[in-house]
């Protein structure tokens, strides 16, 4: 009988045991469930428009030497960035590893003394709620480009310039929708010709938000004949544009030969030679 007690009140506790520990379990579980609906939330919140891709870069111009505008916030003080990066990832549906990924970025640039950081990806084919997601979210980098005294540029390809039948064009909806005082352009004159945009044209629509200029020709620049960059360059500078770099895309010479052509040519042009 004592042995037969002594089994009985093993197994007790054995059942104590596994019952305490079904009850973690269930609480496990539980909490798995409540972190994996919140996942699906936040994941559901970032949608394309919200995702920040590999391919964001700093502008050529990037290494200029300072000049850009202070904002009274520029310094970010640890204590508040928590809380202030939180609220903009709220408000905007950026994740916290994005949010993340441009203060890094932005800290980078800084210490670099780059005076813009640009950014030219966007989603193919939008819809109307993808470009005002779009418009939010360069409007949180344009703040943080702002507190770290530097500016953000959206760099618009041929598809977002491109106007559609019956509605503006991304660019021009997206230049509507975003801050002024965060967000600028950078046009690039191939894209443009592209799209059948006129340069000289936007440069007075979008006065003094088109910050920097892209020279970009089918080749070397002033071959094909088909962009005036004279009168580009005379009309941007005209309208505020700050910085204008050549860019040579395709080469049918070396590369640096391309490149070497190209700059002396807008060199010469008597709107570079004032």
């Amino acid at each position: 009988e004592s042995e037969a007690g002594a089994k009985s009140e093993a197994a007790m506790n054995k059942g104590a045991a596994e019952s305490e520990a079904g009850a973690k379990s269930e609480a496990a579980m539980n909490k798995g469930a409540a972190e994996s609906e919140a996942g699906a939330k936040s994941e559901a919140a970032l949608n394309e428009g919200a995702t920040m891709n590999e391919g964001a870069t700093m502008s050529e111009g990037a290494t200029m030497n300072e000049g850009a505008t202070l904002s009274e916030g520029a310094a970010i003080n640890e204590g508040a960035e928590g809380s202030e990066a939180d609220a903009r990832s709220e408000e905007v549906a950026m994740s916290k590893e994005d949010n993340e990924w441009w203060l890094n970025a932005m800290a980078i640039c800084k210490d670099l003394g780059c005076k813009y950081v640009t950014m030219s990806q966007f989603p193919e084919n939008p819809d109307q709620a993808t470009i005002a997601r779009y418009a939010k979210y360069f409007n949180a980098i344009g703040q943080m480009a702002a507190e770290q005294g530097m500016r953000f540029c959206f760099h618009p390809s041929q598809a977002e310039l491109t106007k559609n039948e019956d509605s503006a064009s991304i660019f021009e909806i997206l230049a509507e929708q975003t801050d002024k005082d965060k967000v600028w352009f950078e046009i690039d004159t191939f894209e443009a010709t592209e799209a059948a945009t006129d340069v000289c044209k936007l440069l007075k629509q979008q006065d003094k938000r088109i910050l920097l200029l892209h020279l970009h020709d089918y080749g070397v620049a002033g071959d094909s004949g088909k962009i005036d960059f004279d009168t580009i360059i005379k009309e941007g500078i005209q309208r505020g544009v700050a910085d204008i770099f050549i860019e040579v895309r395709d080469f049918h010479l070396p590369a640096m030969n391309c490149v070497e052509r190209s700059y002396y040519y807008v060199d010469n042009l008597p709107s570079i030679r004032y």
